[in-house]
């Protein structure tokens, strides 16, 4: 992805996920990469938050990244299709959904 951004939105991305944390994202990735379609709706909305409000920081710092072309999003899209199962699907559309109400917000 580096590749696709030039010099300052290199930068900028390089930054953002800097601020993530790493003791709070690690846990959250585990909980994510085990869903599946037995995983209850309140675990599911309760992973939804907590990754909000984890991404939240990152997202104010992206906020000066040039927009992204709509290949390099069409392409995180398709390999979000191939590579996830329905569940980890729905909990990344739901995030995004969330992510961009409160951008607009």
């Amino acid at each position: 992805m580096g590749r696709l951004l030039g010099d300052r939105d290199h930068a900028v991305f390089t930054e953002g996920f800097a601020a993530l944390n790493a003791r709070m994202i690690a846990p959250l990735t585990a909980r994510f990469a085990a869903l599946d379609a037995d995983t209850t709706d309140t675990e599911i909305h309760s992973l939804i938050e907590e990754m909000i409000s984890v991404l939240r920081p990152v997202q104010a710092r992206f906020a000066d990244l040039s927009l992204l072309e709509d290949q390099v999003i069409a392409l995180m899209d398709e390999l979000s299709e191939r590579r996830l199962h329905p569940a980890p699907r729905r909990v990344l559309g739901r995030i995004q959904e969330q992510m961009e109400a409160l951008e607009e917000g």
